[in-house]
């Protein structure tokens, strides 16, 4: 920004198009973009439009990593959890949807593998969709899918091949 004049008394005058300037960068400062991003819109070395489109995709980002902290917190608060739970979930919350699916696969592969053979497994488990934005739930179910509940799983997955 050019030096603005100054009146006796010490303030500063705009004209109109540096008041105009100095709005956009505010604007665009409470928006929470940063002082380096704001200069190349001011210099027109980028538009606005594409400096907006990428602090949205870094939102996005930021707000995904917040719906899976406030999962994992909200899972901690309903229910007992240990601090071995919470890392576990912590860490399966930070897994890609790909990631928790060859999670889930290779538990159920070890699990139930004198049952199924070849990866193929009957519904639901070989149609279950895992997602980058966690339900409250989803970090609970995570919990369980440890050495611990592969009895419980055993059984459930033997009680459905006999009815």
């Amino acid at each position: 920004m050019p030096s603005a004049r100054r009146t006796a008394a010490g303030y500063r005058v705009y004209d109109s198009e540096s008041l105009a300037r100095l709005e956009l960068a505010r604007t665009l400062r409470d928006l929470g973009l940063g002082l380096p991003q704001i200069r190349e819109v001011l210099e027109r070395e980028h538009t606005l439009a594409e400096v907006a489109a990428v602090h949205v995709d870094a939102l996005e980002v930021q707000i995904r990593a917040l719906r899976t902290q406030q999962a994992v917190l909200r899972s901690v608060t309903r229910r007992y959890t240990t601090a071995e739970g919470l890392a576990f979930m912590s860490r399966t919350a930070r897994l890609s949807a790909a990631e928790r699916r060859t999670l889930i696969h290779d538990f159920l592969t070890e699990t139930l593998r004198c049952w199924c053979t070849a990866g193929t497994w009957p519904r639901p488990w070989g149609t279950h969709a895992t997602s980058s934005r966690p339900s409250p739930s989803q970090p609970c179910r995570w919990v369980r899918v440890d050495a611990g509940s592969r009895l419980g799983l055993v059984r459930s997955y033997a009680s459905r091949q006999a009815s």
